[in-house]
């Protein structure tokens, strides 16, 4: 007994024989089945050391009981007890599960006792960590933190400090501890702990739970686990910054996220996949469901989740999203995908409808449109995904030649990525040309791609096609549309728009003009002429509101607040359009700003570029307001006379009395100096610029080398991707034009293909 009070491990409340550790839990939960009806063992939690578990056979089904640790003694189903063998002596005599009438009978007792059977290693050290252990940690910084939902207890998000702590077995976890413990070392056992060997990493797309920079690692039941849900901890960063340095150190750590190596050179082909999905809406909705929302699942984890959106109408049974969600990383041990569809985002909502799609099932490049239909009222829910993913992906330096084809190509350097968008499809340009850009902005070079193509785009529009100038989808219009949604012009958007959004919404205003519509929704109304009033009264509100926002906009463009790379790009298009079409001299700030960025972020990405800044549901009248501030802005942007719709008549004073306003804009966001220089052959490509090099410093340190411009190797394997699907129509477009680029690309193209058929082979 002597030599068992020095052992580490030993807990005096905890001496009884059948308690075990819990590294044999698995081996244990297979004798207890064999075992007779009441028979029980003990064993302390994985998760946490104030819990121990006590798990009992009954009748054929182990039921695991929690007991915590309370002051003064021990807690089990809301009752206290002073020690652990008072909750055995009362469930011995009492049942312990009524439903089935078992008692605890005997126990599963240790075949030995020994100090030398005992593990040698202290499982409980992270909890028992002093100031010093933890100091020697790789990363550490603040989470709002929403936790596992325990007994009765609500969820809610809680500040605190979470650092990343490695143990002597050379495994990782999350260590908790308080946040009123930031400036200065945290004293005593820290407040919980994730361990990262049992942890999965999954995505979270934004909406899933109304904050931004969320990332959230689940740990799954191993012995029941399609009868135990997982527990979830979601980790809210207070920027992008930190949630991607917590990413890159995570990933090569977390279990099922790590890149899997295959082949015979260690390190040369792994397994990537990304995925992508678009809730398009719902047909045939019942009268009875107004409102409803849908949330994609991951394996019954819930990942991102649509708005709220509200039919106008009774008799209208269609229910538009129109919401892409795209994840980045999808972990390989995902194998359902779900869709949830619920009349609110309260827990306890039923569900509408409900549909899962094996992810074996999907197509790896290819778009699958699906239309699922319920068993009632002949509901239909319309949704697309798409799975990119490779099963073997190479090593960065075998990417080289078809990088360097589109950064160093001789004579027209966008020559090659122009006829590849000429080929493609639709569906792909989009996918195109964000691998595109995210490879040249990893050398720093997105100023000069946007540059060369959209100026090749004027010159290739003749004067008589002059109105459509920047207002169809081309690869120079899509590439522009994947800058504008990063961080820099998001932050511009929100400095311009940021003060009319939050008074609209915190007034939950409505700015309708249409006067039926107000006679419609407002059962008080019944006058069109009190209807008329209203609508005039919204409208002078609005213009109000507006003009604010574009007084406030030109003052900030004015102090040098527009993101450098659309102002050099704006001011490159701005001399070239000038030159070939001298009537259209506002076409670039319609196009760049107003139509692409201003508009879209009040409509279709307010809750991408507002969602962090609003906490609470946004109304459906509030929505409404933000779509008309939207068709005013654009009826600005393009200076119109005449509107189309007899209630933006309203609105004419706004677009009328501004055009001051408005050349001053033009002025200030499309003159400069010293304009980029479009992109030019032998550009540099042999160093990152320093936030990618940061990045993948970043990412060096937390992972192993060949690791480090995963991302990069996965965007140049898309982009091979397009070609080896579309080298028919590359090889015609080549016979044809007599290219001497499309021939080096052809060639790569075919020398990679081949090469990875002998890497797959092997």
């Amino acid at each position: 007994m002597l030599h068992l009070c020095n052992s580490p491990n030993y807990d005096p409340e905890l001496e009884s024989c059948e308690f075990y550790h819990p590294s044999h839990r698995e081996e244990r939960v297979e004798e207890l089945k064999s075992r007779p009806t009441g028979t029980y063992f003990l064993r302390p939690s994985a998760k946490s050391r104030s819990v121990s578990v006590l798990c009992v056979n009954c009748n054929d089904a182990i039921k695991k009981f929690e007991i915590e640790r309370i002051p003064g003694g021990f807690n089990l189903s809301g009752k206290a007890f002073r020690t652990i063998d008072e909750v055995i002596q009362r469930y011995s005599v009492k049942y312990i599960d009524e439903k089935n009438e078992v008692k605890l009978r005997e126990p599963l007792l240790r075949r030995s006792h020994a100090a030398s059977n005992l593990p040698q290693e202290d499982i409980y050290a992270p909890n028992r960590a002093s100031s010093t252990q933890i100091r020697e940690c790789q990363l550490a910084a603040e989470f709002h933190c929403l936790f596992p939902k325990r007994r009765s207890r609500q969820r809610a998000w809680k500040r605190q400090r979470c650092i990343l702590h490695r143990r002597q077995d050379e495994n990782h976890e999350v260590l908790i501890t308080s946040s009123s413990e930031v400036g200065r070392q945290p004293k005593g056992k820290p407040k919980g702990l994730i361990a990262l060997e049992f942890a999965h990493l999954y995505p979270v797309c934004h909406g899933a739970y109304d904050r931004p920079h969320c990332l959230q690692l689940v740990i799954f039941n191993e012995v029941s686990a399609n009868s135990t849900p997982p527990d979830v901890y979601v980790l809210a960063a207070d920027s992008q910054a930190v949630l991607a340095e917590w990413l890159a150190a995570l990933k090569p750590l977390c279990k099922c996220s790590k890149v899997c190596n295959h082949g015979q050179r260690s390190g040369h082909v792994r397994h990537v996949s990304t995925l992508e999905v678009a809730v398009k809406g719902v047909r045939n909705l019942n009268v009875s469901c107004k409102t409803a929302f849908v949330a994609v699942h991951f394996n019954g984890v819930v990942v991102a989740k649509t708005r709220s959106n509200r039919r106008e109408q009774d008799d209208d049974s269609v229910l538009n999203w129109d919401e892409q969600f795209h994840f980045e990383f999808f972990p390989e041990c995902i194998h359902t995908l779900s869709l949830h569809m619920t009349r609110r985002k309260t827990p306890k909502t039923t569900k509408v409808m409900k549909h899962d799609v094996r992810v074996s099932d999907l197509s790896l490049g290819r778009t699958s449109d699906l239309k699922v239909p319920a068993a009632q009222d002949k509901l239909q829910l319309c949704f697309s995904v798409r799975r990119v993913g490779y099963a073997v992906l190479q090593a960065s330096k075998d990417y080289v030649p078809i990088r360097d084809i589109f950064l160093k190509s001789k004579d027209d350097p966008t020559e090659c990525l122009r006829a590849l968008a000429e080929v493609c499809t639709s569906e792909d340009l989009t996918y195109l040309a964000r691998a595109i850009y995210k490879v040249f902005a990893y050398y720093d070079q997105v100023a000069n791609l946007l540059t060369s193509l959209l100026l090749r785009e004027i010159q290739s529009i003749s004067s008589e096609s002059e109105g459509v100038l920047f207002r169809t989808t081309t690869i120079g219009t899509s590439v522009l549309e994947v800058y504008l949604v990063t961080d820099e012009p998001m932050q511009f958007v929100r400095h311009c728009l940021g003060e009319m959004v939050q008074e609209i919404v915190n007034s939950n205003a409505n700015l309708e003009l249409k006067a039926d519509r107000l006679l419609h929704s407002s059962g008080e109304m019944s006058d069109l002429d009190e209807a008329d009033s209203i609508a005039r009264r919204n409208a002078a509100r609005l213009i109000e509101l507006l003009n604010s926002c574009m007084r406030r906009t030109l003052r900030h463009c004015q102090a040098n607040g527009c993101p450098a790379i659309l102002h050099q790009v704006s001011v490159a298009c701005q001399q070239e359009t000038t030159r070939r079409f001298p009537q259209a001299t506002a076409r670039v700030l319609s196009a760049f700003f107003f139509l692409r960025l201003f508009c879209p972020a009040l409509t279709t990405k307010f809750r991408q570029v507002f969602g962090a800044e609003l906490h609470q549901e946004v109304s459906p009248q509030v929505l409404r307001s933000l779509q008309l501030a939207a068709k005013a802005l654009q009826l600005f942007a393009n200076q119109s006379k005449t509107m189309r719709e007899a209630c933006m008549e309203l609105v004419r004073p706004f677009v009328c009395e501004n055009t001051d306003l408005f050349n001053q804009l033009n002025a200030c966001l499309t003159a400069s100096p010293d304009p980029v220089a479009p992109l030019s052959a032998g550009s540099s490509a042999d160093a990152p610029s320093s936030s990618s090099a940061g990045a993948a410093a970043a990412a060096a340190s937390s992972s192993p080398s060949d690791l480090q411009n995963i991302s990069l190797t996965f965007e140049l394997a898309s982009v091979h991707d397009f070609c080896a699907r579309h080298l028919d129509d590359l090889r015609n477009l080549q016979t044809r034009s007599g290219s001497q680029n499309l021939n080096t690309l052809i060639k790569a193209t075919e020398f990679l293909s081949n090469r990875l058929s002998n890497e797959t082979n092997r």
